[in-house]
C-alpha cells in the first residue's frame, strides 16, 4: 500500500518508511555484500525517528512526554559502514605507515581493497561498491578503484616485486623465523607464465602456483611470501626467499612428505636450520627404549602441552642433526582404541599381527633436526607453531580462491597475492588480539569482523554520528581494550 505524499517527503537515500500499527516510522538501511549468495542484501540499521502529518519527521530521543516536539527538517541522510574498518585501522597502524612509505601513491587504493578483501571475501569487481558504502570512503576519500583502475594498478604494483620485497623487509628485520610452503594456487590462465603443471597434495597435476610463506612465531603473524611456478623445486625457492627477505635467522618446519635425503642434503648445504617430522616407518627412527614403560629407561623427561603432558626421548646425536620422539599417551590410547575397533570389524589391513608391530608407535611423532642446541620442548613447539599456522591459513586460502579467474598475467598475480598478504597480516593481528583471556573460543575473528561491520556512521544535516551499539558488543570492545572512542 503506498504511503501518503506527507509521509513519502521525508524519505531519502539510505533510507525506508514503515508503517507499523497506523504509525510511520522511518528506518535507516544500507546494503552488504553477502559472500555466500555472492550479492549484496539490505541490512536495517536502526529507527531515525517518527513522521507524523501534523509535526513531520520527530527524531528518535527528541520527544518528550506531555510536550509536542517541533518538527526537524532533514536535509541529507547518508549511512556508512564503520565498526570493522576502524578496527582494521586500530591495529594496523605501523602497516599502513610503511604503505605510505613504499607506496606514497597507491597506498591508499591498496590499504582499501586488502580491507574489503578481508572483511567481505568480495570479488575485486565489488570494491568501488563497498568502498563507496563505507566510512573510509569519508576518511579516504575520491579513490579510484572502478575495474579499470584496480586492473591499471594490479599491473603497476606487481611490476615492482622490489617493492613489495621492502614493504616486507620492514616486518623481516630483528626477528626469528619459520618458513614454510603454505598453499599452491590453481590457474588456467594461458597469460600467467608462474602456472606450470606440478604436484601438489591436492593429488592434482593442474597448472598452479606455489607459495613459500614465512612467519614470525613471536609476533604470530606472517611478515615475508614468494610466489614461484608449479613446476620448480621447493628447494630452489626456499634458497631465494632467504637471499631476497635477507632473514638472518630462520627455521624450515617441513611436513612429513618434505623429509628425505635428498631434501635434507640441500637444506645442510644451503647451511639452513631445519624441523621436519619422520613418517613412523623412517628409518632413522628407533623405538626399541619404549619398549621399556617405565619413565626411566623409555623416557628423557616430560613438559606439559595444552593440558597434557608430552614425554620425549632424545636418541643419539649424528652428524650434526639428532632425532627426538615425542609420545602422547592420551593420543596413545584414542589411536589403539580405534586401531582395535577397525580389527574387530575386519577393516582390510587391520589385523592383530599389524597391531602388534604398531602399538609402540601409537601417539608419538618423531623429528629429526639440525638445531641441535634446541631443547625437545622447544623444538615440539616449533613444529606445533606450524600446524597453528597453517590452521588459520585456511582463510587465507579462501582469501586467495575468491578471486583467482580475474588474474590475467604473472604481474596482476603478483600484485593480488600482495593485497591479500596485507589482508592476512591484518587478520592475525585480530586473530592475536582476539587469542588472549581466550575470546577465540567464543568469537573468531570474521565474527568480530560481522559484529563490528553493525556499527555504522550516520550522516544527518552534514553531521556524521555514530549509530547504537549494543550492550554486548560494546563489553566486547572494551574486554579486547580497543580505542573505545573510535565506536562511540
Amino acid at each position: 500500500m503506498a504511503h501518503p505524499d506527507w509521509v513519502l517527503k521525508h524519505k531519502l537515500k539510505n533510507t525506508e518508511i514503515r508503517n507499523i500499527r497506523g504509525r510511520y516510522y522511518l528506518y535507516k538501511i544500507t546494503s552488504k555484500w553477502d559472500p555466500e549468495k555472492k550479492r549484496t542484501k539490505k541490512v536495517t540499521l536502526g529507527m531515525l525517528g517518527v513522521i507524523t502529518e501534523k509535526d513531520g519527521f520527530i527524531p528518535k530521543g527528541q520527544s518528550k512526554k506531555g510536550r509536542t516536539p517541533h518538527a526537524s527538517k532533514i536535509r541529507d541522510v547518508s549511512v556508512k559502514e564503520y565498526g570493522a574498518t576502524a578496527l582494521l585501522q586500530q591495529v594496523s597502524v605501523d602497516i599502513v605507515e610503511v604503505l605510505k612509505e613504499v607506496f606514497p601513491d597507491d597506498w591508499q587504493a591498496l590499504f582499501v581493497i586488502a580491507t574489503n578483501r578481508l572483511i567481505y571475501q568480495a570479488p575485486l569487481k565489488s570494491c568501488e561498491f563497498l568502498y563507496e558504502e563505507s566510512f573510509l570512503s569519508e576518511a579516504l576519500k575520491d579513490i579510484k578503484i572502478n575495474k579499470n583502475n584496480i586492473t591499471d594498478l594490479l599491473q603497476k604494483i606487481g611490476s615492482n616485486r622490489e617493492k613489495i620485497a621492502k614493504f616486507m623487509a620492514r616486518f623481516v628485520q630483528g626477528s626469528e623465523h619459520i618458513l614454510f610452503d603454505a598453499t599452491h594456487i590453481v590457474s588456467n590462465s594461458e597469460n600467467i607464465n608462474a602456472a606450470q603443471k606440478g604436484y601438489n597434495s591436492s593429488n592434482s597435476y593442474d597448472p598452479q602456483v606455489n607459495l613459500f610463506y614465512m612467519f614470525n612465531p613471536i609476533k604470530k603473524e606472517p611478515n615475508y611470501y614468494r610466489i614461484f611456478p608449479g613446476n620448480i623445486q621447493g628447494m630452489s625457492a626456499l634458497k631465494l626467499c632467504l637471499q631476497e627477505s635477507n632473514a638472518k635467522n630462520c627455521i624450515a618446519i617441513g611436513d612429513k612428505g618434505f623429509c628425505s635425503e635428498k631434501n635434507l642434503k640441500l637444506l645442510e648445504d644451503a647451511d639452513l636450520r631445519y624441523i621436519l617430522p619422520l613418517r613412523r616407518s623412517s628409518k632413522l627412527i628407533d623405538y626399541s627404549r619404549l619398549e621399556s614403560r617405565l619413565y626411566a629407561k623409555a623416557f628423557d623427561g616430560h613438559f606439559i602441552y595444552q593440558d597434557r603432558a608430552i614425554f620425549y626421548t632424545e636418541l643419539e646425536e649424528k652428524n650434526g642433526k639428532k632425532v627426538v620422539i615425542f609420545t602422547d599417551k592420551n593420543l596413545g590410547l584414542e589411536e589403539e582404541k580405534n586401531y582395535l575397533k577397525r580389527v574387530q570389524q575386519s577393516y582390510d589391513g587391520y589385523d592383530m599381527d599389524a597391531y602388534q608391530q604398531k602399538q609402540i608407535m601409537f601417539g608419538t611423532i618423531s623429528m629429526i633436526t639440525n638445531c641441535v642446541e634446541l631443547t625437545p620442548e622447544q623444538i615440539y613447539l616449533n613444529y606445533k607453531s606450524r600446524m597453528e599456522i597453517e590452521t588459520v591459513f585456511d582463510t587465507y586460502k579462501n582469501l586467495l580462491s575468491a578471486d583467482r579467474t580475474y588474474m590475467r598475467s604473472d604481474n596482476s598475480l603478483e600484485a593480488w597475492v600482495f593485497i591479500n598478504h596485507i589482508a592476512i597480516m591484518m587478520y592475525y593481528r585480530i586473530f592475536n588480539l582476539l587469542k588472549v583471556d581466550d575470546i577465540i573460543k567464543s568469537v573468531s575473528p570474521a565474527e568480530l569482523m560481522q559484529k563490528l561491520s553493525r556499527i555504522t556512521k550516520l550522516k544527518i544535516n552534514s553531521s556524521w554520528i555514530t549509530s547504537e551499539v549494543n550492550s554486548k558488543t560494546t563489553k566486547l570492545i572494551q574486554k579486547l581494550k580497543l580505542d573505545v572512542t573510535c565506536f562511540a
